[in-house]
């Protein structure tokens, strides 16, 4: 089955066939994790980047450092050499199961259909070092969810400004037959003063949710 995403089809039946290729079986006695790894960590040594993936991408990206780590994936902030900026490339880990595979490409899929000022674009995406990744504008606004911490009660003004870029955000996404299904402050980012939706790891096509919907109803 295939779905519209802005004009891209995606074929969600080729999903399993390409994750396989990353499957395996996690150990029992780990644990995933989530940290966000900052420059000012003290005394805390900064995590080695596997040279296989600086190596794979030396001609088009210079990995700086890690900047986030998830439970199947991790973010870098990078140099992309051909157009002289700083991105984010998050890049999914080695040795993971095939629905955090399928997650990871499906947000790749419906990032590439996104073309919207208030849903943070994709640039670039592919494999490297027997990893998928994909690339994003880096974002130093931060999150929403770090201004909560900061702020716990915002100005009515800015609250309303960014439910009003998220809602059109949204109906946007909509009209292009995608859920995203997982909105909360970790994934609105501030981009050029504005606040974007990110993150359409577990987003679902309209479709596949009415197929459901009629096989229970």
């Amino acid at each position: 089955m295939a779905a519209r995403t802005g004009g891209t089809r995606v074929a969600h039946a080729r999903l399993p066939s390409i994750v396989n290729r990353f499957r395996h079986e996690p150990d029992p006695g780990q644990r995933s994790t989530v940290s966000q790894q900052s420059p000012h960590s003290g005394s805390r040594k900064s995590p080695v980047i596997p040279p296989g993936l600086i190596d794979a991408l030396r001609d088009r990206y210079t990995i700086i450092r890690e900047t986030g780590r998830g439970a199947s994936a991790t973010v870098y902030l990078a140099r992309d050499l051909k157009h002289d900026r700083l991105v984010a490339l998050k890049t999914l880990d080695s040795g993971i199961g095939s629905r955090a595979g399928e997650r990871f490409l499906r947000e790749i899929q419906v990032a590439a259909g996104m073309q919207h000022p208030h849903i943070l674009p994709m640039y670039d995406s592919g494999i490297a070092d027997g990893r998928l990744y994909f690339v994003m504008p880096f974002v130093d606004g931060g999150s929403l969810r770090d201004r909560l911490n900061a702020q716990p009660q915002l100005p009515i003004g800015d609250a309303l400004r960014i439910a009003h870029d998220i809602a059109i955000a949204l109906a946007f996404a909509h009209d292009q037959g995608i859920v995203h299904r997982d909105i909360k402050p970790d994934n609105i980012l501030f981009y050029h003063g504005h606040a974007c939706l990110a993150d359409f790891g577990v987003a679902r096509v309209m479709e596949q949710i009415d197929v459901r919907l009629t096989a229970h109803g």
